[in-house]
């Protein structure tokens, strides 16, 4: 039996006793008998008509009031267990999340799953994000639009004002071909605060063919590390247009601090030019005479 039904019972049965307790009133007690002997018997109907009216009337607002209480009382209730789920919800994630950390999580990524993980690390990061791109040609060169449209997205994210908490960092590695890339960074990241820019200069990826498209592997670990909690491993087959590179993503916070710890010893290697959104005109001119110097020696193998 539900509190409406419980409601209505009591309501009827209180009715019942207080007409009876009118009757009893009404025709038992002497003077009102007396009184309904005479000829205002429609005055008396009248007041016995008004007084079931009114005790029906209170009655039924008194029911209202009632189911009202009872539906607020489950709207609160329901909000209090939707809350509690929520928050139960939460500290699992948390949990989980804390957990995955301290054990640690890896994951085989193909080319276009890399690029779509590290697309919504630059959207939703914390703190900051360390970048390695070790290449021998620039991004855009390649015939990939996916790669092509990640690079062009993630832009806006590094120079936009509303992540004050937020550094981005990249290694390029130094090449012919990345060289006018790299001075198109220059142009775009100047003036903001939270960016850093150096240029790795690592082994010369030229054959004795004198093609820039052999050797392609660095010496250097390519990696981007988020938070200090995700590092992921790119390249680790080749830097090609290829759809398995060979990346890796592992979640760990114990081995994304010691990889960390080994980006921070290649950028102290490299050459810094942008820091903190200003150019470093002394690196940059030096970086621009070993290029020439690069070509230089280029032309005299052909």
């Amino acid at each position: 039996m539900n509190m409406k039904n419980r409601y209505f019972i009591l309501f009827a049965g209180t009715n019942i006793i207080i007409q009876i307790l009118l009757a009893v009133i009404l025709f038992l007690v002497a003077p009102i008998h007396t009184w309904l002997r005479s000829n205002d018997h429609n005055e008396f109907t009248i007041l016995f008509i008004s007084l079931q009216v009114t005790i029906i009337t209170l009655g039924l607002a008194w029911m209202q009031q009632k189911e009202a209480e009872r539906r607020l009382e489950e709207i609160e209730s329901r909000r209090k267990f939707e809350k509690e789920e929520r928050e139960a919800r939460l500290n699992f994630q948390n949990n989980y999340i804390q957990t995955i950390n301290k054990l640690g999580y890896c994951q085989r990524l193909n080319t276009h799953e890399f690029y779509s993980r590290m697309l919504e690390e630059f959207k939703n990061c914390h703190t900051g994000i360390n970048l390695c791109y070790f290449g021998i040609i620039p991004p855009m060169d390649h015939h990939d639009n996916k790669i092509k449209k990640y690079y062009e997205e993630i832009m806006p994210i590094m120079t936009r004002t509303d992540q004050n908490n937020v550094e981005f960092r990249r290694i390029v590695r130094l090449t012919i071909a990345n060289w006018t890339w790299i001075k198109e960074l220059v142009e775009k990241l100047q003036g903001n605060p939270r960016v850093f820019l150096a240029v790795l200069e690592d082994v010369q990826p030229i054959s004795e063919d004198n093609s820039e498209l052999q050797n392609d592997l660095p010496t250097a670990l390519s990696l981007q590390t988020v938070d200090g909690e995700r590092v992921y491993f790119t390249s680790l087959k080749n830097h090609m247009r290829t759809v398995d590179r060979g990346d890796i993503l592992i979640q760990s916070d114990v081995v994304c601090q010691a990889l960390e710890n080994y980006y921070y010893r290649l950028w102290n290697k490299s050459y810094l030019i942008i820091q903190s959104g200003r150019l470093m005109q002394k690196n940059f001119d030096l970086i621009e005479q070993k290029v020439e110097a690069m070509k230089a020696r280029l032309l005299n193998r052909s």
